[in-house]
């Protein structure tokens, strides 16, 4: 979790872009970047977000609420082998 500290330089964050990404062993577990991209969004003002991992059908609502700039979308490789081999047929 992304903690907004007051008193940090605001050098530190004159980004461009701002990406949260969740990995799988933190998937597994239950946690997203959703909330983290609602703190950055709070504290960053002039810069663009991304979110990337753990973004699935059942979590586009939360996604959409987190409003980030930029969605990264992975591809299940199962579900990829399965519709190669759908247009392999």
């Amino acid at each position: 979790m992304i903690s907004a500290k007051k008193g940090v330089p605001h050098a530190f964050f004159t980004i461009p872009i701002s990406c949260v990404h969740t990995g799988y062993d933190l998937q597994a577990v239950g946690k997203n970047s959703f909330e983290d991209i609602k703190t950055i969004k709070s504290v960053v003002k002039n810069a663009k977000t991304a979110v990337a991992g753990g973004i699935k059908i059942e979590t586009i609502p939360e996604v959409i609420k987190a409003q980030p700039d930029f969605i990264i979308v992975g591809v299940d490789k199962k579900i990829l082998k399965q519709q190669q081999q759908k247009c392999n047929k």
